[in-house]
């Protein structure tokens, strides 16, 4: 279920590669549809590791709640209605280094 594939010249990591008993991750997730949101909680609520701090259906929101909570680890979909992944990502301030991951569905 948390495993992922390599494609082409992209590495992606897994949630298990991800989990470590000495680190926190605090989550946020932002997309636009509720199922993904609520399938990327499923997912993460088996690793103790990871902490989802707040979820938000749009861009705006996402960088709100960005700002508010500091996290590690942004789960973020590329297209949205409004701000979408990448002008969000652009709309950062350029001295915070978050890792991203990008949900799309094709």
């Amino acid at each position: 279920m948390a495993d992922a594939k390599q494609y082409s010249n992209c590495h992606t990591i897994t949630i298990t590669e991800m989990s470590s008993k000495d680190m926190k991750y605090k989550v946020v997730i932002v997309d636009d549809e509720p199922l993904a949101r609520r399938g990327i909680r499923a997912r993460l609520k088996p690793f103790s590791d990871f902490t989802v701090l707040e979820d938000c259906e749009d861009g705006v929101a996402g960088l709100a709640a960005i700002r508010r909570h500091d996290p590690d680890l942004l789960f973020l979909d590329i297209q949205m209605p409004g701000l979408n992944g990448f002008e969000m990502l652009k709309r950062l301030p350029r001295n915070r280094h978050l890792f991203h991951n990008f949900l799309n569905c094709l």
